[in-house]
């Protein structure tokens, strides 16, 4: 939700492993791209995450998904492996 309590999008994670969560979709409606939800709402996953005691989040992204990768990589996510042009990322959110 926006501040003009407008749904934008939404996110979508599970656990991974014990201490990893998995984010397996980020979707923002388009009327609402380019604003900075995607960067705001990977944030606050992170951060609830974190609260939880979560150390570490990963995801996949596709090779021709370059504005994706780079919100990513802007966002802190490393890669960590590439697969037949998936490519898997991660970040640490805080000292196991």
């Amino acid at each position: 939700m926006n501040s003009e309590n407008e749904d934008v999008g939404i996110i979508l994670l599970k656990e991974w492993q014990p201490g990893a969560a998995l984010l397996m979709d980020i979707e923002i409606k388009e009327q609402f791209r380019r604003r900075g939800y995607a960067r705001e709402a990977l944030a606050l996953a992170e951060n609830e995450l974190a609260a939880k005691n979560y150390g570490m989040i990963v995801l996949n992204v596709f090779e021709f998904n370059k504005g994706a990768k780079t919100l990513y990589e802007s966002c802190g996510y490393t890669v960590f492996n590439v697969d037949h042009g998936a490519i898997a990322m991660m970040k640490k959110l805080k000292d196991q």
